[in-house]
């Protein structure tokens, strides 16, 4: 008997690469998600181009999105939260990191930047035919007295989420606070009562992340919290965080109340960090974030902007927004990169996609919310559907579902789901559908996947799309 052969399959690949158009010198300041993709887009197509990546902390490519399974325990080491290592990039891309150097000052008329050696002390100057500004974003930091006390937090860096796990699991707090009820605050909590203490958010009252979600999702995720015992408490403002005489956090005064804790983490919100982009007189946009075209020029010749620091536009509406996610940041990096050295391609705009958790809830969003829908002056029409992830059999479990789509036409422009399964492939089925422009009768005429032991024989989207075609008709 013949002894089979082993499958091979060989593919002829040709390497792209562009025109330099005199581009040798590029300097990318910031080596996460936008940086680091800017630079290896940009070493990808030019080989020959000098190329250094400046960044302040002592690390690249952080993912931050695994910092709450680091403060749990579910990531024990923090070295993991690091995709890429600079040696590495140094020595297989021949990309110069300068680690712990921060920009200090643009000159885009000379086409000089000076930066900070962080170590030293030193400052010194560095030339470049083409900047990219990947400077990230920081947390916003609410204007409160003992705001920087011991016990209060943010999360923005490895350095940060070291220091935080440490005072937990040496202070051993019984009442910890988190100001904000967002993704990070919700996610955070999850984190946070797997110490067994007693967590509770403070939001702002007027602007509530929670109560901007479609009533279905937002009610899940309220009482998600509630059963976990975590307390949802809505303030008009917070007056000063309460310090004893040893200079340890008591509490936070609000307008309503005293409320006693031991630690507290702040979940408000992130803003662009380009102090040294509007000294250079870069011209900035919607939320502060540094203006950009379609190709992520700035208002400065030569220079280029990207991820967290730069606004983008919505895909629906065509107006600028300000969306700050890794997913982002990486598609508008290889833009910046690839432009940066010759290239021409456009940035397409963000349906606003994001997936989170919140204890073993999946909780995902894309597109307008009805909210938003309403603030562009868009006609619409929404369904809700609640019914089962698939067979309870197979540990189906509940599954809630809004699709929001336009009146005149159908065309889907939003939808956000909750559940403890599927939530994942639903969402990115239901961003496909938006992206190609589908309606809501499109959906139910989906030609989906079937089998018993992972989908229901008609699946939740295929089921939005029959009940919200029936309101079409009306």
């Amino acid at each position: 008997m013949a002894r089979s052969r082993p499958y091979r399959r060989s593919f002829k690949t040709t390497r792209k690469t562009l025109p330099l158009n005199r581009v040798k010198l590029l300097i990318i300041i910031g080596g996460n998600a936008a940086g680091m993709s800017a630079a290896m887009r940009a070493r990808r197509l030019a080989p020959d181009c000098s190329i250094k990546v400046i960044e302040r902390t002592d690390r690249i490519s952080i993912s931050n999105c695994l910092i709450p399974e680091y403060l749990s325990g579910t990531i024990e080491n923090i070295d993991s939260l690091q995709q890429l290592k600079a040696e590495v990039v140094r020595k297989e891309h021949d990309i110069d990191v300068l680690l712990k150097h921060e920009l200090i000052e643009i000159d885009h008329r000379s086409r000089r930047i000076s930066i900070e050696n962080l170590e030293t002390n030193q400052n010194y100057d560095l030339p470049y035919d083409r900047l990219i500004l990947a400077t990230g974003a920081d947390p916003i930091i609410p204007n409160l007295p003992n705001i920087h006390a011991n016990g209060v937090f943010t999360l923005r860096n490895l350095t940060q989420a070291k220091h935080f796990r440490q005072f937990l699991e040496l202070r051993k707090p019984v009442r910890f606070a988190v100001l904000g009820a967002g993704i990070l605050a919700q996610v955070c909590a999850s984190a946070l009562s797997s110490y067994g203490m007693e967590v509770f958010l403070i939001d702002n009252r007027a602007e509530s992340h929670i109560d901007k979600l479609e009533e279905p999702i937002a009610m899940c995720i309220s009482d998600k919290l509630h059963n976990n015992d975590i307390n949802v408490y809505y303030v008009d403002n917070i007056a000063s965080i309460n310090l004893s005489h040893e200079g340890i956090v008591t509490g936070i005064t609000t307008n309503s109340r005293v409320f006693e804790c031991q630690g507290i983490l702040i979940a408000t919100g992130i803003k662009p960090n380009l102090h040294v982009a509007k000294q250079a007189g870069i011209v900035t946009g919607i939320d502060n974030s540094i203006k950009v075209d379609r190709h992520l020029n700035t208002s400065a010749g030569g220079i280029y902007a990207c991820g967290d620091c730069a606004q983008t536009f919505n895909s629906i509406t065509q107006k600028t927004v300000y969306w700050p996610t890794a997913t982002n940041a990486s598609k508008q990096g290889r833009i910046a990169g690839e432009n940066a050295v010759g290239g021409n391609v456009h940035d397409k705009g963000t349906l606003m996609t994001r997936i989170w958790s919140c204890f073993d809830l999946q909780i995902g969003r894309v597109g307008l919310s009805s909210h938003l829908a309403e603030k562009a002056g868009i006609k619409y029409e929404k369904v809700s559907v609640s019914t089962e992830s698939k067979p309870q059999l197979f540990g189906g479990s509940g599954i809630e579902l809004t699709v929001i789509f336009k009146s005149d036409g159908g065309r889907l422009i939003g939808a956000q789901l909750v559940g403890t399964d599927g939530v994942h492939a639903r969402l990115n089925t239901l961003s496909t559908a938006i992206s190609g422009k589908l309606t809501i009768n499109d959906l139910e005429e989906l030609d989906l996947g079937y089998t018993p032991k992972s989908s229901a024989l008609w699946d939740p989207v295929q089921i939005a799309g029959r009940l919200g075609g029936r309101i079409g008709r009306k």
